[in-house]
């Protein structure tokens, strides 16, 4: 298994050209947080960052290969959100830190997440949002669905507001009658 604390600085190089095209310093998962979708690597020569869809890695051991430069699509200078460092909070309401580490396999899909008093696997998450990553502890499945709301929260027009104030009535109204 890989480590995405090994992966942080690791080197890129452009089989075709001979050449290191920059370092990578994030990475971006797919909607179930099962899978590392793209890897962002900064090219300290040009100052561009570049997103790699893992599905374009050649090789990856102490460095990480490519094909080619054409796999590549510049990206804006961000860091996206990743669930690295997320508080994690299990449906029961015990709190087990922050991520701390990732392992993936050679085709980058997640096989363990960690924090300093729990390791589990990614099909425990049931929601991530906010830097917050819901996991579930217990035996049961629990969809997202089932922590949906069943009523749709009434929305009122500010047209209805307006009409709903003008018949306010005072206390004073409402024994007189």
């Amino acid at each position: 298994m890989k480590k995405i604390s090994n992966l942080m600085g690791t080197n890129v190089f452009d089989i075709s050209q001979s050449k290191q095209i920059g370092s990578i310093f994030s990475f971006t998962l797919n909607k179930t947080k099962t899978k590392i979708n793209s890897l962002l690597l900064a090219d300290e020569e040009t100052d561009v960052t570049y997103s790699l869809p893992t599905t374009k890695v050649f090789s990856f051991s102490s460095v990480l290969m490519i094909k080619n430069f054409t796999t590549l699509s510049v990206v804006a200078d961000t860091t996206p959100d990743t669930i690295m460092n997320a508080k994690v909070v299990s449906i029961s309401g015990e709190t087990f830190g922050n991520v701390d580490e990732i392992e993936f396999d050679d085709k980058f899909n997640i096989t363990k997440i960690h924090t300093p008093k729990l390791s589990f696997m990614p099909q425990k998450i049931v929601n991530y949002a906010s830097h917050i990553l819901i996991i579930n502890t217990q035996d049961r499945v629990y969809p997202l669905s089932y922590f949906k709301p069943s009523h749709k929260a009434i929305e009122l027009s500010s047209e209805s507001k307006v009409r709903a104030l003008s018949n306010i009535q005072t206390p004073k109204e409402i024994t007189a009658k």
